[in-house]
């Protein structure tokens, strides 16, 4: 054998186990392309590729095609049992025995009757199933519909009655709107009135108020100019026993006609009862403008060495304290109201006539 057959046996041999394993994989277009070309390209060559052939178009089941290689492979190698067993096999697998038909029919008979039986026994169940229920159906439906005429009976009548007792309400309700719509009517009138009442009124209230002002403009007397007039506090009608009043420049002036400390500085029984009579009358006339200056009076005989005063003047002012405390708690004012200071000598007259154990006070406007 040359070395160029060689060659080509071993490609050959190649070539037939590359196709094998394709068509071991599955991959039977593949292995057939492969040795289709190879069969192409060489008539001559082996009969184990057309068995191969054979084989992949058996399992794509082209048994005609295989039975056509296998037939080749067996003309290139009579004595091999393999490719007339591959003819064999193709030749039972096409043509079935006469029994195993037989067979077939038979089992498809049965079938058929036994499914012809089953259906005769399930539709004559169906149908008796369909017949109770429709009778049990029927039945409870009459039930159901006798116990809804029962109940829509029950409550037609019960909402008639309710109809019935709201017309009634309806017809209440209209009466008193017609009696409160009369009654508005009423009202609507009796308002005209009072406004025209309301009107007269304002008129004549308007007309009073012209007459009091024109009236007071020609009854109202002329205001004095001097100081004395503008801050003077009119308690000159006052008649309080014991006390002097007198108009000044610089406001009311009042003066006590009796002594009001026996000695040092605390208030006799006459002094509380003149104070009281006095802060009873300031007390209706006070005004918040108003300031009360107390001035504490000693005569000018200088005070004896055992006493708790260190001279006149604190004797004075201590006098102008005690009247000021009486006064403040007995009008109830704050102390920010009064003013304190002494005197000495300021009554230089010792005659028993002359008080000189007292205070004076005056009222100033602020």
């Amino acid at each position: 054998m040359s070395s160029q057959n060689k060659a080509l046996t071993n490609l050959e041999k190649k070539l037939h186990v590359e196709a094998s394993r394709l068509a071991r994989l599955g991959n039977y277009q593949d292995a057939e392309q492969l040795i289709g070309d190879a069969i192409q390209s060489n008539p001559t060559c082996p009969a184990y590729f057309f068995d191969l052939m054979a084989k992949i178009y058996v399992q794509q089941g082209h048994y005609q095609k295989a039975e056509s290689y296998w037939k080749k492979a067996q003309l290139l190698e009579p004595d091999n049992s393999a490719y007339q067993a591959g003819l064999s096999r193709l030749a039972h697998d096409q043509h079935p025995s006469r029994w195993r038909l037989l067979f077939a029919v038979l089992i498809l008979a049965v079938s058929i009757v036994f499914g012809w039986l089953w259906l005769n026994v399930t539709d004559k169940r169906d149908k008796a199933r369909e017949s109770f229920w429709e009778t049990r159906w029927q039945g409870q439906l009459a039930q159901i519909n006798q116990l809804l005429t029962a109940q829509l009976d029950v409550q037609g009548e019960s909402v008639l009655t309710q109809v019935n007792d709201v017309n009634k309400r309806i017809q209440g309700m209209e009466q008193i709107i017609k009696q409160q719509s009369q009654q508005i009517t009423e009202l609507k009138g009796v308002n005209k009135q009072i406004q025209g009442i309301e009107q007269v009124i304002n008129q004549q209230s308007q007309q009073i108020s012209q007459f009091i002002t024109h009236s007071e403009a020609v009854q109202k007397p002329q205001q004095p100019t001097n100081l004395s007039a503008e801050i003077t506090i009119p308690l000159v009608e006052l008649q309080i026993a014991g006390i002097r009043i007198m108009q000044e420049v610089q406001g009311t002036r009042i003066q006590f006609e009796q002594a009001l400390f026996n000695k040092g500085a605390r208030l006799n029984v006459t002094a509380k009862k003149v104070l009281a009579q006095l802060a009873q009358d300031l007390q209706s006339q006070f005004r918040s403008e108003m300031r009360i200056y107390i001035i504490g009076h000693t005569d000018n005989l200088p005070v004896k060495k055992n006493s708790m005063y260190r001279n006149n003047s604190q004797l004075g002012y201590m006098r102008a304290v005690a009247v000021a405390e009486y006064l403040r708690d007995a009008m109830q004012l704050p102390a920010s109201v009064f003013s304190l200071t002494s005197k000495e000598n300021i009554m230089a007259d010792n005659s028993k006539e002359s008080p000189k154990r007292t205070v004076e006070i005056l009222l100033k406007k602020v």
